[in-house]
């Protein structure tokens, strides 16, 4: 939970000044593929907001701080509706057979690299990205 009120102050004190608004925040905090509750995101917002007011100085970054706090419903009901829609995971899906066919000839290749240890003491090493490398979800791979 601090972790994500530390992102999203962050992004409040070094972020673009046209990626601030409640939107950007519901992305921040998404987990995977899953929308927080608006009640978790709103409290999460409203610590960084709070958070970030004293360090920024800056009179147009503080009002775009502070308009966030002012578009949550509305701006929910939208990323939950195209999420439903997957409109959110288009860009996932849109993946073709020809990138698929590369990604798995790359990890292919660098399992391939992977069993010929330069030196005895990389073995173990070796051994362990290799099997690492077999529990990577390609379908998240872009």
């Amino acid at each position: 939970m601090t972790i994500l009120i530390s992102k999203i102050e962050t992004f409040f004190l070094e972020g673009s000044l046209k990626a601030i608004c409640f939107a950007t925040i519901i992305y921040l905090t998404r987990k995977g593929k899953t929308i927080l509750p608006l009640k978790d995101i709103k409290d999460f917002a409203k610590r960084a907001v709070n958070s970030s007011l004293d360090k920024i100085t800056d009179f147009e970054r503080r009002m775009k701080v502070l308009e966030v706090l002012t578009q949550t419903e509305i701006i929910y009901k939208n990323i939950v509706g195209l999420d439903a829609v997957k409109g959110l995971s288009a860009e996932q899906e849109g993946t073709s057979d020809h990138s698929r066919k590369e990604i798995d000839r790359n990890l292919r290749a660098l399992q391939s690299k992977l069993g010929v240890p330069i030196a005895d003491t990389d073995i173990s090493l070796y051994n362990a990205l290799k099997t690492n490398l077999n529990f990577i979800d390609r379908s998240e791979l872009t």
